[in-house]
C-alpha cells in the first residue's frame, strides 16, 4: 500500500529543510512531487527514493578560505 501524500510542512521535518525552501526545490523541479487541487504533495515513499538515488535537498556549503 502507498503511504498518503505529504504537505511541505509535513515533508520539511524530513528533508531536515524550511517549508520555503522545500517550495522552492518543487518549483525548480529539483525534488519529486505532484499538484493535487492546485497544492504541491509529496510522496514519502518517492522522496526517500529520489534521496537514496542520491537526489540531495541540500547543495554543499561553499567554505571560505
Amino acid at each position: 500500500m502507498l503511504a498518503p501524500l505529504m504537505s511541505a510542512r509535513e515533508i520539511a521535518p524530513r528533508l531536515k529543510i524550511a517549508v520555503p525552501r522545500v517550495y522552492a526545490l518543487a518549483r525548480r523541479g529539483l525534488i519529486p512531487f505532484v499538484r493535487v487541487g492546485g497544492r504541491y504533495r509529496f510522496s514519502p515513499d518517492a522522496v526517500d527514493d529520489w534521496i537514496r538515488a542520491g537526489g540531495s535537498a541540500l547543495p554543499a556549503k561553499k567554505r571560505e578560505a
